[in-house]
Parts: C-alpha cells; structure tokens; sequence
C-alpha cells in the first residue's frame, strides 16, 4: 500500500478477512485508509444472549473483544463436536470403547446443520458445503483505527449471492 501511494496509485486496494485484525492500523498507519475487504459480517447490533455471554467471557479472558476467526471458531468446534457426539451415541458399545466413530456420519451431520444458532449467527450448509452465512464487506477508516461494514451478503437457498439490505 506504501508503496502504492509512492508510485502515484490511485486504485482501490481490496483485502480479504487477514486485514479484519486491527494490528493493521498500526503496521500501514493512513495507508490502511479506504481499503476494503470481505469478512463475516458484523452481526453484534442483532445479537442474542448467546453472543453476549460469549463476547463477556472472551473479554474476561482475553481482554479484548473477540474476532471474527474467535466466533467463527467457535461455531465451528461447536458443530462437529455435536456431530461427534450425534455418531457416538448411534454407535455400538464397542466402537464407543475404542472411539472407532465413522467419519463419513460425522461429516454427513456437519453437512446437515441447518439453522444453527450460534454466536457468529444462524448457520446452515447447503449440499454443496457452502454455508449460508452473512458475509461483510468492509472498509477501513485508518484515522479512527476501526472498520465500517458497507454491504452484507450471503448465499441463497438456490445457492445465488444476494445482497442483504
């Protein structure tokens, strides 16, 4: 981006969700301004008590506010650990005893979520794998060290982008 400026660019410089971590403000100072970049949307004006309680103990232990890879993560974690329990369950004692769970049921529950609640939003996987989850689209504002989310997408029940207005 510096040495963007110092060439005389002036084209939009697009990012991906890496550029989310305010550290960059500090690294590429004013040269962080106007960049723009996709993450998961910020949904925390909408958030329920489950986010709520997580953002508190995150903050408790971190001393920060979590991020989007932190509730993301935890979602994440989250799913397959109830599909591990879903498969363990439905499996024989022995298998159980030996922790000899099929992956392919595993899989098959994680790809089966459908409107999970969790602490980054509600969750649901398409057939394909894709997850129908807002996406952000982000611009940074160097000068107060924060990021403005312009637009929020997501992938439709058709597997179609659309904007959320």
């Amino acid at each position: 981006m510096e040495q963007a400026n110092k060439l005389g660019i002036k084209a939009k410089i697009l990012s991906a969700d890496g550029f989310s971590n305010p550290e960059i403000f500090d690294l590429a100072k004013d040269y962080a301004d106007g960049v723009i970049f996709s993450n998961s949307a910020d949904e925390s004006k909408m958030a329920g008590d489950l986010r709520k309680a997580f953002e508190e103990k995150y903050n408790d232990r971190w001393k920060e506010k979590p991020d989007s890879f932190s509730l993301n993560s935890y979602d994440s974690a989250n799913i397959l650990i109830r599909a591990i329990e879903k498969v363990y369950t439905e499996s024989g004692a022995d298998d159980q005893n030996k922790l000899n769970l099929d992956r392919d049921k595993i899989r098959d529950y994680v790809s089966a979520t459908s409107n999970y609640d969790g602490v980054s939003g509600k969750i649901t996987f398409l057939a394909s794998g894709d997850a129908i989850k807002n996406v952000g689209i982000f611009k940074a504002d160097a000068k107060n060290k924060k990021y403005d989310q312009i637009a929020v997408y997501k992938i439709d029940e058709n597997g179609k982008l659309v904007e959320i207005k």
